[in-house]
């Protein structure tokens, strides 16, 4: 596990994924430590490097693979997420702007 820490395609998708988890509830349901082994885990599927699996690297630091997946698909879930079109939000904000300053005055 200690020589993919040189892998900077590895640690930088793994800080990805764990930069984008804090916008879920993902820390309300797991420590620290299983988040950081499900970002590891998921970056290491998508690159496809095999991680030490005897034993298996996770539960050292007190994590399952059941855990590693379900993180796993709370973060991904973002992704299935459409953006939403920033040119409509400008609209209808400038519409509620307006709208305010006529009560207003």
């Amino acid at each position: 596990m200690l020589e993919q820490s040189q892998n900077t395609e590895l640690v930088q998708l793994s800080w990805n994924f764990m930069n984008d988890s804090l916008r879920s509830d993902v820390f309300m349901r797991y420590t620290p430590d299983q988040i950081g082994c499900a970002c590891i885990w998921l970056s290491a599927r998508i690159k496809k490097i095999c991680l030490p699996e005897n034993p298996p690297w996770y539960e050292l630091l007190d994590c399952t693979k059941q855990q590693c997946e379900e993180i796993s698909k709370t973060i991904l879930n973002f992704y299935c997420i459409p953006r939403p079109n920033a040119e409509k939000l400008e609209r209808a904000i400038n519409a509620a702007k307006e709208a305010y300053e006529l009560k207003k005055s």
